[in-house]
Order: structure tokens, then sequence, then C-alpha cells
């Protein structure tokens, strides 16, 4: 995973089987509408699944219910952790792809026997058993040769990058600690290497098969607690396949079927041993039970179940003496799985994995085209509904810039008018000799002849005061006229 790109993120959960709704209930649902729905109704997403629980039922979490419930801003945010997880995912599935070896992830709940499986396999008790959980921690089995025909454990060190030719990158030990090392509490959060010799023919030996380096890796059980099961779902990444060991006692648990769910959006064969077969009475019943179960969780593994489903006793078949056929198909069906039809095993999940990537991609494509043209068909029933108003306003604009243009000819008009009116008066009368407007202003006595030039400069003065008057008058008078309109 790239840096900054680790991000927590809630598995999504495996849809369970329910018993209708009652009446009551179902009135509480609001019903969705086909036509007001940016997904169809019953379209999902896969890989980029949102995990969120909304509705009284808390069941509502398809594509289509929570995009028409959520904003856009919400799911966008939800949307990109999903898409940097997966790209992060694609580039794991890349280096898998290169690596010319496969790694087999055998898993499954609490006892349901899958070391003993891994011991049955190697035909040999390496891997502690006991009624009690006892891996608690993963261990990869790989073959001697890969160590120089050495048969030891590699401890590996936390925050550590493996190498097996730099030992400061883990810590030896002798295959005889193999059980204290498993079961000791401090060692809960490591993992292990674990080499072995397998003195089989190439023709019987999944380790020792001569085409390809294996690693079989026995995970703890999924429901012994939220960090290993947690553990098991994020290895899935850099496991080519899945081997799921269940208890023909117990079936598929709640966590067995989560982690089944998960796998198949990317590989659509798990191989699955339904143990302890040997303890079952009624066999027909078990065995049809399973397969329905099967059949829900992942339909490429139901449809080969010739070949990927096997009902078999792992102990029964490390310590009988005689010939067990279930677990020698079991044997030669595995190994065909994972050498002989390597494009199922590891190529095919890569190709599930991306078209369910493109399916998302179309799916979200798809509602932003519906959602872009709901939003433009929305957007132009706003503007038809305005388009009246605006009409309406434009036309009311070109009357009143009419009426204002007649208002302010007639004020105009009306005032050159008055203006001239005023001031041709006032001209006549200072024509005459008289003040061109009364107020303020006089015309000075006459002096006498000694004082007669004097007396011209005052009455010039006068007159043209009262001229002076006339105009500011006119202009006051105009004012008036244009506020008035």
């Amino acid at each position: 995973m790239r840096p900054g790109m680790q991000r927590s993120m809630t598995l999504a959960s495996v849809p369970e089987y329910e018993e209708p709704a009652s009446d009551e209930t179902a009135q509480k649902i609001p019903p969705q509408d086909d036509s007001s729905s940016l997904l169809p109704v019953h379209s999902d997403l896969q890989v980029l699944r949102l995990d969120l629980k909304l509705g009284p039922t808390g069941a509502s979490s398809t594509a289509s219910f929570l995009v028409n419930q959520l904003e856009k801003a919400s799911i966008a945010n939800l949307l990109e952790e999903r898409i940097k997880v997966s790209m992060s995912y694609i580039d794991k599935l890349k280096t898998r792809v290169e690596d010319t070896s496969s790694k087999i992830l055998v898993t499954g709940d609490l006892n349901a026997g899958k070391s003993t499986f891994v011991n049955a396999l190697m035909r040999r008790d390496i891997l502690p058993v006991d009624q009690q959980p006892c891996t608690g921690m993963f261990c990869e089995v790989h073959d001697a040769a890969e160590n120089e025909g050495r048969e030891e454990i590699h401890v590996m060190k936390q925050g550590v990058a493996y190498k097996r030719t730099d030992e400061s990158t883990f810590i030896r030990a002798p295959v005889e600690d193999l059980e204290s090392l498993v079961v000791d509490e401090e060692n809960a959060q490591r993992s292990l290497k674990l080499y072995l010799y397998d003195a089989r023919a190439p023709s019987e030996s999944l380790l020792h098969n001569g085409i390809a380096d294996i690693a079989l890796i026995d995970a703890p059980g999924l429901n012994r607690d939220s960090v290993k099961t947690t553990a098991n779902f994020a290895r899935q990444e850099e496991i080519d396949v899945v081997v799921f060991v269940a208890s023909a006692a117990n079936h598929f648990t709640l966590s067995a079927k989560e982690f089944l769910w998960n796998a198949s959006q990317e590989k659509a064969h798990i191989f699955i041993v339904v143990n302890r077969f040997d303890d079952i009475k009624d066999k027909a019943r078990c065995r049809r039970t399973v397969l329905e179960q099967i059949k829900q969780l992942s339909p490429g593994t139901y449809e080969d179940a010739e070949d990927l489903v096997h009902f078999v006793d792992s102990n029964s078949a490390l310590h009988s003496q005689s010939t067990n056929s279930s677990f020698e198909k079991l044997e030669s069906d595995l190994r065909s799985f994972v050498l002989l039809n390597r494009s199922k095993s590891k190529f095919q999940p890569v190709a599930t994995y991306l078209d369910n990537v493109i399916s998302d991609v179309n799916l979200l494509s798809a509602s932003n085209a519906i959602l872009a043209e709901t939003e433009r068909d929305q957007a132009r029933a706003d503007l038809e509904r305005a388009r009246p108003a605006l009409e309406a306003m434009k036309s009311n604009r070109d009357g009143l810039e009419d009426g204002l243009g007649d208002v302010e000819d007639d004020g105009a008009s009306k005032a050159q008018a008055r203006t001239h009116d005023r001031l041709n008066k006032g001209l006549d009368r200072v024509a005459g000799g008289q003040l061109a407007e009364e107020g303020g202003i006089s015309i000075p006595e006459y002096p006498g002849l000694f004082s007669v030039v004097e007396y011209t400069r005052e009455v010039k003065k006068a007159l043209l005061a009262s001229l002076d008057l006339s105009v500011k008058l006119a202009e006051d008078e105009a004012r008036l006229i244009t506020a008035a309109g």
C-alpha cells in the first residue's frame, strides 16, 4: 500500500437470510421510485460498495438506496476512500501475477481442523493440534528445498521485510519448538515461515511438486478475535488460492459467510473443505445444506463443486493406514487447481476483481450521467417557470424607458419655455430701465449732475445684478419642474 493510503475501512457485511418484514415494518419503509432514482433500484456496487446501514430495518445498503439518501459530497468522500483502497489492491494484484510462486491461505472458523488438514496434506503431525484454539499466528509452510534443504523455523520480526538470506530479519528456531511458538501469546502478532522436507514424489506432494514454489499458510480462526479476523481479510490481497475449512457439524458461521462473501468479490472460485465429515450421521442432509449455502455465497464455486468442494475427515486421512479415497481426490483436485489450472487459480481472481471494478466504474458513470441529466432538466424547468416573469419585467422595462423619455422631453420643454419667457421679460424690463427681477435689488437715487458718471455705474451694476437674479430664479424653476416630472 502506498504511503498515506492506509485508511480505516469497514468491511462490507453479508446479507443474512432474514424473515420477511412484517406489514407494520414494511409500512415504515418508503418505497423507492424508479423515476427519481439515480441508479436502478436493484443495482449494487461490488468492490466499491459502501458499507452503510440506513432505514428502519438497517438492511437498506444497496447503492441505489444510499445514492438517493446521501448528499453528493458525502458519497464522493466515501467513494474516494474505496477507490484509493482499490488502487492499492490492484498494485498488489500486479505483483502477485508477476510472482511465479503461489500462496495458499488455509482459513476457517475456530477448531474447524485447519492445522489437521495441513498436517494431512504433509502426511506429518507437524502443526500443533488441540481441542482448544491452538494456532495464534500465521504459519507459512514452505518446501525445505527453498531453504537449502534445511528444516527449520524463521520467526519474522515485526516491521522488517523478511529476507531468507538476511538473519537480521528473522529469528531462527528448530522445528521441535513450533508448538511452543504458536501457542505463546507474545508471538500472537508475528508470523513464521516453516521449512519442511517432503520425501514423497513430486507427483504426490503439493509443496515439493517440481512445477512451482508453493506456500501453505495456516491462519488463526476467523472468530478467534476481531484482530485475527481482520488480519485474515487483509491477507486476501496477497493470496492466490483460498482453502476454506469448515466444520461439517457447524457449517458456515457468520464470520465464515462474511469472509467468503468478501473473498468472492475477487476469487470466483474458492476451494472448500468440509472437515470431520465422518462424524456426521445424516451425510446427505449435511452435504445438501452446505452446498445450498455455497450457492448463495460463491456461485462460481458452486458451479464447480465437484472439483472445489470436498467432504472429508482430515484426521482420519492423517492417521489411517488404509487408503482414503475422498482425501486423495481432494489432494488431486487441489494440485490441479493450484498447479495445472493456474489460469483459474492465479489469473482468474485478478480478472474477476478487475471486472468488478470496471462494473462499479460503469455504474458510477451511469449514475453521474443520470444525475447530470436530472440537474439539467431541473435547471430547464426552473428557467421555464421564471421565463414569464422575466418577459413581463422586460416589457415593463421598455414601457418605463419610453415613459421616462416622454417625461424628460416634457420637463425639458417646459423648463426651456419658462426659462425663455422669464429671461426675455427680464431683458425687456432692463431695456426699459427697470430691474429684471424684484427682490433685494433697487435702482440708486439720482445724486445730481456732478455725480452722473458714478450714478451711471451704480445703475448698470443694479441692472446686471437683476439679470443675474433672473437667471438664478430660472435655474431654480427648471430644477423644480424636473423634480416634479
